[in-house]
């Protein structure tokens, strides 16, 4: 995981540069090329490896819902995905940035349970930027071909969209027959 706290730099992801700015997050799939550049002292990016032993353990109740995130997650982790990085613009969220500054403060030092309160901060973390940008969602097309992209703009609609979403309202918006 990326988290642009201050300034802008690029992710440059299987041969695309994406531009991220203070407070964007890139979830990116494990095993899967990148690079980042920064050139401005007033970049501070800061780079979150996780395990997947420590994913499974601390994080994976996170995933027991029915979402896109979810599914790209278990994919991810699970099978074999098409999608390799989300990007969220979190718009410099106050939350998600003080989260982010108590985990890396606490790796730091040499606490007791430091383990266990850096994983409950990430906890944290992930379900704050679920609830609260979850709306805010790039997905990366690099690997998609159109009928896939429209599936995920379609997806991305109704989760935005699930309290009022008709078919009637998603076949005349993304030029489907009903059926």
């Amino acid at each position: 995981m990326i988290f642009v706290q201050n300034g802008t730099c690029t992710n440059y992801v299987l041969g695309r540069s994406i531009p991220m700015r203070t407070g964007d997050i890139c979830i990116m799939a494990p095993d899967v090329t990148h690079s980042i550049s920064a050139f401005h002292d007033e970049d501070y990016i800061i780079n979150i490896l996780i395990r997947k032993s420590t994913f499974d353990q601390s994080f994976f109740g996170l995933l027991d819902s029915d979402t896109i995130l979810s599914d790209f997650f278990k994919r991810t982790f699970y099978q074999t995905s098409e999608i390799p990085y989300l990007l969220f613009h979190s718009e410099n969220d106050p939350v998600l940035t003080d989260l982010i500054e108590r985990a890396y403060a606490e790796c730091g030092q040499q606490k007791r349970y430091r383990k266990q309160m850096v994983n409950t901060l990430l906890s944290l973390f992930f379900i704050n930027l679920f609830r609260r940008h979850e709306q805010h969602i790039e997905f990366s097309n690099i690997h998609l071909n159109s009928a896939d992209e429209n599936l995920m703009y379609i997806l991305r609609y109704m989760q935005a969209n699930f309290k009022t979403v008709s078919l009637k309202e998603l076949s005349n918006l993304f030029n489907y027959s009903e059926r």
